[in-house]
């Protein structure tokens, strides 16, 4: 197994767990019965507490991610896929300012990106599972097909699902540090 293939295999594990957490957060979150659980109230709480710092680690990892598959692996990021670097990237750097300054203030910023980038992701994911007229995607020698799966793992999960996966992290972890009393 190739470099490529070992890191689309963890990548694309990573993104199973990662919704694995989502569901069972959100379970903890609205599920009464599940909330009142002294260990549940526990996790929630250090869940809040450490929001920025896991934010950081999700973005950092999107950004190592992204750049593996276009710098290491040569793969070219389409249209979409630019979009959605554009509203990942800065926000690893926001986080990581953000815990060494011990500032909050970017909760909201994030939020409003991350719900962007969940939606292009979801529209990305579409034009690559539900293949039709791509001529809202443009391509030339730089750029990709929108609607071409450079990756599939698990019957499922392409490059347009990761980013979806860590935007929904990222939004979670936002959220739960607003909201969570």
């Amino acid at each position: 197994m190739d470099i490529f293939n070992i890191a689309v295999f963890v990548l694309s594990l990573g993104t199973i767990l990662a919704q694995v957490f989502i569901v069972l957060v959100l379970a903890f979150i609205f599920v009464p019965l599940l909330r009142k659980q002294k260990q549940i109230k526990k996790f929630l709480q250090f869940t809040k507490e450490n929001s920025f710092l896991f934010a950081f680690w999700v973005g950092l990892a999107s950004i190592i991610g992204s750049l593996f598959f276009s710098d290491v692996a040569s793969l070219l990021p389409c249209e979409l896929c630019w979009k959605q670097r554009i509203l990942m990237f800065p926000q690893s750097l926001m986080f990581g300012l953000a815990v060494w300054k011990k500032e909050k203030v970017i909760a909201d910023y994030s939020i409003l990106l991350s719900a962007i980038g969940i939606c292009y992701s979801i529209y990305h994911y579409t034009l690559q599972m539900i293949p039709r007229d791509t001529s809202t995607c443009a391509t030339s020698s730089f750029l990709s097909n929108c609607s071409e799966k450079l990756i599939f793992q698990f019957g499922y999960i392409t490059i347009p699902m990761m980013t979806a996966t860590a935007f929904a992290l990222l939004l979670l972890f936002m959220l739960i540090h607003k909201k969570l009393k």
